[in-house]
């Protein structure tokens, strides 16, 4: 049988092992993809910001809406009552 390593020693492999404190090199090819991968979270966490402010926002103008509603509400319920006492109209009994 044959040495089944013999036939790799032919080939040249370009191996980088750099370490993470030495600056990546023109030649490496994953030096434009880690750039390229910052550039993306860059980005993303721009957007991600952006959309976090417009959900404060809707979130602040929901309670908004909601307060107004609920004081909207209690005016109304006075008016009634204000024109039922004065008009001397006796609200319907439920059986």
């Amino acid at each position: 049988m044959g040495n089944i390593f013999e036939s790799c020693k032919g080939k040249k492999q370009t191996l980088f092992n750099n370490s993470l404190f030495e600056p990546l090199n023109n030649n490496d090819p994953y030096s434009s993809l880690n750039l390229y991968n910052n550039l993306d979270f860059i980005e993303l966490n721009e957007a991600l910001a952006s959309y976090k402010q417009r959900i404060e926002k809707c979130e602040y103008n929901i309670l908004t809406i909601e307060e107004n509603c609920q004081e909207n509400f209690k005016l109304l319920s006075k008016d009634i009552h204000h024109i039922n006492s004065n008009l001397h109209v006796e609200p319907p009994i439920v059986i």
